[in-house]
């Protein structure tokens, strides 16, 4: 995934240590708790909400998160879907 992360255009745009610094930070959100883990990325992505370009870029990053063990199965598309739909976007535009 990190070769992903430093390889991809738009990313690059980013320190990559901050992307993983916020990534550990929800982590281990979620690792204390789920309902809090969930809350703290959801208030995260919300920060997306308006910003097309940013959510978009989030949504294909998300999907490369889900396939990244080889198996981007149907609870990780379901939840990539709900988090299109809480940005605006069209979760068929990303075949999902």
């Amino acid at each position: 995934m990190i070769g992903c992360l430093r390889n991809s255009d738009e990313l690059k745009l980013f320190d990559i240590n901050d992307m993983i610094a916020i990534f550990d930070k929800v982590t281990a959100s979620f690792n204390f708790d789920v309902a809090i883990g969930k809350a703290e990325a959801l208030k995260i992505i919300g920060k997306l909400r308006g910003h097309e370009d940013q959510a978009r870029l989030m949504i294909r990053v998300a999907c490369v998160i889900g396939a990244s063990d080889g198996n981007f199965d149907n609870n990780e598309k379901a939840t990539i879907r709900k988090i299109c739909r809480d940005l605006g976007l069209d979760p068929a535009s990303f075949d999902l």
